[in-house]
């Protein structure tokens, strides 16, 4: 398991490898943001829900799209 710093933290996956993934995560120390470079295990591992409520806002928005040219286009 990883570090405790790296509790909770997102980043970005750099590798995949057969039993763990590789990942970027952002870490402050003093008064610097470096990037780590960090191979996690994948049961360590969930997907990033940030864009979540986006994903749900654009299926919306397509369907009220296709209503509205259906109710146009049907006139």
């Amino acid at each position: 398991m990883p570090h405790k710093f790296y509790h909770g933290r997102t980043g970005k996956v750099w590798n995949v490898t057969k039993r763990a993934i590789g990942v970027d995560v952002n870490k402050q120390v003093g008064n610097r943001i470096i990037m780590k470079r960090i191979h996690v295990r994948v049961e360590h591992v969930l997907p990033s829900r940030c864009t979540e409520e986006f994903r749900e806002r654009k299926k919306k928005n397509d369907q009220l799209k296709a209503e509205a040219n259906a109710r146009f286009h049907g006139l």
